[in-house]
């Protein structure tokens, strides 16, 4: 191919900087909306024990608060709320550390 050939194929540097605008702009709009759809989440399944034959122990997370809750094929149950525990516990231990 000769040199004229090749510069008659290769794009113009407008043309390229537009081009590359374009996909900055495309890649900006697509992690703000990833962004919002990861945030709009209010609840979330931090972890999960098997405790053996469709029974499970699990914390969930809503708006926030933790909670454990209890799983088996015939229902779910609130077993305690994590948070609640938590703030009751720390006070005795800052006392054992006085």
């Amino acid at each position: 191919m000769s040199a004229v050939a090749q510069l008659r194929n290769t794009p113009h540097p407008a043309t390229l900087r537009r081009g590359f605008d374009l996909l900055r702009a495309a890649w900006t709009w697509l992690e703000r909306k990833r962004a919002t759809q990861v945030s709009a989440r209010r609840m979330r399944l931090s972890e999960t024990i098997s405790l053996g034959e469709k029974r499970t122990v699990s914390i969930l997370q809503v708006d926030g608060r933790h909670y454990l809750i209890g799983a088996s094929s015939a229902n779910v149950q609130l077993l305690a709320v994590l948070d609640a525990v938590e703030r009751a516990t720390q006070p005795d231990i800052q006392q054992r550390e006085s």
